[in-house]
């Protein structure tokens, strides 16, 4: 009987229940605790193989980009190679019109003819003597008698004849086209009236051309057949053509105060276009006339020296250095005049290393914006004035950022 009993109360003891707020608990801190296990494994793992900070400055390759050539901003008009104005004479008034206005004509075309009034009016005089002295030699006989008298007739008739040729040379004078061209007709009422008008029509050429002006400073700057890029504003459109002539006459002169920025002499310049489609006499153009020199100047940094003597630079050639061998024509310590072997807007290495060759991967450079050869010693005061300017390339120093040497 108190066996049973034992057995009984072992089997009621019963284990305390764990509350809520303790399982709770013990959750989150087992995942705070993953958590924390895991950042230090990544940690541990970045320290193990995770690349290495690069500091950019330190690792940079310097560049130097040639900075595109000058280029000089010519404002024009277009106009007619050639013009001329046709007037009637003095003393005379328009006989006959052999044109009409917007006529296409060509060289020796007959424009118009005008007539003297008075001397046909002499030329009438003279037939109706002529016609008396005909008619008086026809009525006296050949004999020996009148032998004098017919030797004056026939003098008279002969004098007479001379005038009226002479005088009919005078009465009538035919003018003529000088060139291929267009006709305009005058609007000047007069020509109804046949009253002496200052132009009569005006001959224009269909040739086309430019005419603008350049300052003296541009002056030495540009030769005839130089290319020129042309923008036409109303239409907005562009076009080439290259230089035909260049004045050496001052065409005008702004001041005569040698202290005024504007004391200069202004000179005409003539562009020729490749094609004239779409141009009608009077648009207006701006040229822009590239001025190619075929000397750059670039850094001394940038310029090495192999085992044969040769001069040569590194270019980054779309992010891969590649060698350039170089003609140098002068060089001291800040900068080399090359002759040959570079262009604008190559991106050269500046103070290449022993260690570069030929071929490497170039990952991240850095460009000097404090040297600009190309305009170190030049006058920079020809800007947008009166229709001449000079652009002397002002992206040259923004700075460019790519990707060191591998």
């Amino acid at each position: 009987m108190q066996l049973f009993n034992k057995k009984k109360l072992k089997y009621d003891i019963k284990k305390p229940k764990m509350s809520e707020k303790k399982k709770k608990i013990i959750i989150f801190s087992s995942i705070a605790v993953a958590i924390c296990l895991f950042l230090v494994a990544l940690i541990a793992f970045d320290k193990l193989f995770g690349s290495k900070d690069i500091n950019p400055s330190d690792e940079a390759i310097e560049t130097y980009t040639i900075p595109e050539s000058e280029k000089i901003f010519v404002n024009g008009v277009v106009s007619p190679k050639q013009t001329k104005d046709y007037s009637v004479p003095s003393d005379y008034v328009i006989s006959s019109v052999s044109v009409k206005e917007g006529q296409a004509v060509k060289k020796g075309a007959l424009l118009f003819t005008s007539k003297n009034d008075a001397v046909l009016e002499q030329v009438k005089i003279l037939n109706t003597q002529l016609q008396s002295l005909k008619k008086q030699k026809t009525a006296t006989k050949n004999t020996p008698e009148n032998k004098e008298i017919l030797a004056t007739l026939t003098k008279q008739i002969s004098d007479t004849n001379s005038q009226i040729t002479t005088l009919n040379a005078k009465a009538y004078i035919k003018t003529i086209a000088d060139f291929d061209g267009k006709i305009y007709l005058s609007n000047s009422t007069d020509q109804d009236t046949n009253k002496e008008i200052s132009s009569y029509l005006t001959l224009e050429s269909t040739s086309l051309y430019m005419v603008g002006q350049i300052s003296e400073q541009d002056l030495p700057k540009l030769k005839v057949d130089q290319t020129a890029t042309l923008h036409v504003f109303s239409t907005d459109t562009d076009l080439t053509g290259r230089i035909s002539s260049i004045s050496d006459r001052p065409s005008a002169e702004v001041s005569s105060d040698a202290n005024s920025q504007n004391s200069l002499s202004y000179y005409d310049v003539s562009i020729q276009f490749d094609s004239q489609e779409g141009l009608v006499n009077g648009y207006h153009l701006q040229a822009s006339i590239k001025i190619d020199n075929p000397q750059i100047k670039i850094p001394s940094s940038c310029v090495m020296l192999d085992s044969d003597n040769r001069n040569y630079v590194f270019i980054n050639f779309d992010g891969i250095m590649k060698k350039q061998f170089v003609e140098v024509v002068t060089q001291n310590d800040d900068f080399a005049v090359i002759r040959e072997g570079l262009k604008e807007k190559d991106i050269l290495i500046k103070n290449p290393t022993d260690d570069m060759r030929e071929g490497d991967v170039i990952e991240n450079t850095i460009e000097d914006v404090n040297t600009n050869p190309q305009t170190n010693d030049e006058n920079n005061n020809s800007n947008e004035i009166n229709g001449g300017s000079t652009d002397e390339n002002p992206d040259s120093n923004n700075e460019q950022t790519t990707n060191s040497v591998g």
